[in-house]
């Protein structure tokens, strides 16, 4: 083993990162959002079409379209 492959070997393992910090609660209007409806809640597909037919929105932080702003967390117009 070379002087440069012994050095590695004999390095400290890098630090663990910390844990993330908890998530602030959701906030106001979240249960209707897309987001929370699609990942935590699994409604299924026939009861999304409705939300997103025709969408005029587009979410800042997920990328995901609906007719209604209110069905996004941070909606922005198409």
């Amino acid at each position: 083993m070379g002087k440069k492959a012994a050095a590695k070997a004999d390095a400290p393992a890098p630090a663990a990162k910390p844990a993330a910090p908890a998530k602030k609660e959701p906030h106001a209007g979240h249960e209707q959002h897309l987001c929370k409806l699609v990942t935590e809640d699994k409604v299924p597909l026939d009861k999304l079409k409705p939300l997103v037919k025709d969408a005029k929105f587009i979410c800042g932080g997920c990328g995901r379209t609906a007719a209604k702003k209110e069905n996004l967390c941070d909606p922005k117009p198409l």
